[in-house]
């Protein structure tokens, strides 16, 4: 120990004072502390699940995008493998593509009703209508 340094105090050096009240809490304090902490419990809980609520909301809205750019490009693929089909089958240099006029409404029919019906089913699950 150096010279200019005081000893630092030991246990009895140090004085405990009596609480100013008298060192005894009021049942009425107790149920306060009891209250004000059940509250802070109860507040706590309620922004942790709303914090969850919006984690949630982050990642449909995430997956939802995703997914919408997903469909539009097998919406997109489809059309244009239905367009070159019938562009093949309405060209004369590919006779061997040759389809028949009940073939290609066909084709167009159902691939119109595919195509609008696949859009519909799955918006609908991405972008579902929300209750307030």
């Amino acid at each position: 120990m150096l010279a200019d340094e005081k000893p630092s105090p030991g246990i009895e050096d140090i004085e405990i004072s009596p609480p100013a009240d008298g060192g005894e809490k009021s049942a009425q304090s107790v149920r306060d502390e009891g209250l004000h902490y059940e509250k802070g419990r109860e507040q706590k809980l309620n922004n942790d699940y709303l914090q969850v609520k919006i984690d949630q909301a982050n990642q449909d809205r995430d997956e939802r995008k995703d997914y919408a750019n997903r469909l539009y490009w097998v919406m997109v693929v489809w059309l244009i493998w239905i367009a070159v089909i019938i562009w093949k089958s309405a060209a004369n240099g590919f006779p061997m593509f040759l389809l028949s006029d009940s073939v290609l409404i066909t084709l167009i029919g159902s691939t119109t009703a595919s195509v609008i019906g696949v859009f519909l089913i799955v918006a609908s699950y991405l972008f579902p209508k929300v209750k307030d």
